[in-house]
């Protein structure tokens, strides 16, 4: 069980670093609203004017929820209410169900685009389902053992002063899990390369291998750097970047889902303007068609399908094949 440092154990030092923490707390709060609302303009056009499908839903719950989460949680961590031990547990507790629920959504975010562009393989969904339980067992484990052992001082407002070791499986378990995510994106994109022998910056494979890219990159450091303050640090600064850890999956889930819904647009504008001359070669013909995702800006009145022909590339050792279907 967790257990509560007495006041008198309390240094100077141990009050700086818990001071510094918080900073840190209010940093990543201000990081998701000064983002949300910087690109508030494409939110608005890319996802409430679209159907209602389950990218809507899923960003609502990365993007809006996080910020709602980490706000009242920095709101209740700051308050001058005093906390008592099981209210300091239960509050642990419950911050670390919301981090862990949304790294989790973003990672499915990420496993839905693989499926995706391996063209919904069933041998991809069988490995990435069998690796995602086994992240997500780990970190439960890990997670609920870290409770026994752990310090905290309620005078500095429910603040960890020591985190057991254990926990840092947890972190490399997520960690473990986005590599196999990336590396399949990178092989992906690789075997892209090989077939169309062009790079195709406007690409739908290229769009999903740049965010990959980013995404993998900051969920890394966040990780990394979690890693070696629980390891390094007996103090408040042990958890100075927990919070940045739903910022971060915050940040990466909302951006992933409007970068897809951007290029889906501009893919079907791009045909509506020639559609006579559109070449489904150019559009690389693998967005989320086959999982039922909307990429129109918004619904008409009038909805006339358009198909273009499928279209076949070959090579040594595969055969695409891919179709693009856009409603207008």
């Amino acid at each position: 069980m967790i257990r509560v440092v007495q006041s008198g154990a309390i240094t100077t030092s141990i009050a700086y670093d818990a001071q510094v923490t918080k900073y840190c707390n209010v940093a990543a709060a201000a990081f998701l609203v000064y983002d949300m609302f910087i690109h508030m303009g494409d939110e608005v056009e890319l996802i409430w004017k679209s159907r209602n499908t389950w990218v809507k839903w899923i960003y609502i719950y990365v993007r809006h929820y996080s910020i709602l989460v980490v706000g009242l949680l920095l709101i209740h961590g700051n308050s001058r209410v005093p906390f008592t031990h099981q209210s300091c547990i239960n509050w642990l507790i419950a911050e670390s169900v919301f981090s862990n629920s949304i790294v989790s959504v973003t990672e499915l975010v990420l496993l839905i685009r693989l499926f995706a562009i391996y063209g919904k393989s069933k041998l991809i969904l069988g490995v990435l389902s069998i690796a995602s339980l086994a992240e997500m067992i780990t970190v439960t484990i890990a997670t609920v053992k870290s409770f026994n052992g752990a310090e905290v001082s309620l005078e500095l407002g429910c603040v960890l002063l020591y985190v057991p070791p254990i926990l840092t499986a947890g972190w490399a378990a997520s960690l473990a899990f986005q590599t196999l995510i990336f590396a399949l994106t990178v092989g992906r994109w690789l075997t892209h390369l090989m077939v169309t022998k062009q790079l195709g910056r406007q690409s739908i494979m290229f769009v999903f291998m740049r965010d990959g890219g980013w995404a993998y990159g900051l969920m890394l450091i966040v990780c990394l750097v979690n890693l070696l303050t629980f390891r390094l640090k007996s103090s408040p600064l042990s958890t100075v970047a927990f919070r940045w850890v739903m910022a971060v999956a915050s940040f990466s889930g909302s951006h992933v889902l409007l970068n897809l819904r951007r290029i889906g647009r501009d893919l079907h504008e791009d045909f509506m303007s020639r559609p006579d001359e559109a070449n489904p070669t150019d559009a690389e013909a693998i967005v989320f068609a086959p999982l039922s995702i909307d990429t129109s800006p918004a619904p008409l009145p009038t909805q006339i399908e358009l198909e273009i022909p499928r279209t076949r590339w070959r090579d040594r050792e595969s055969e695409y094949e891919y179709s693009l279907r856009s409603e207008v």
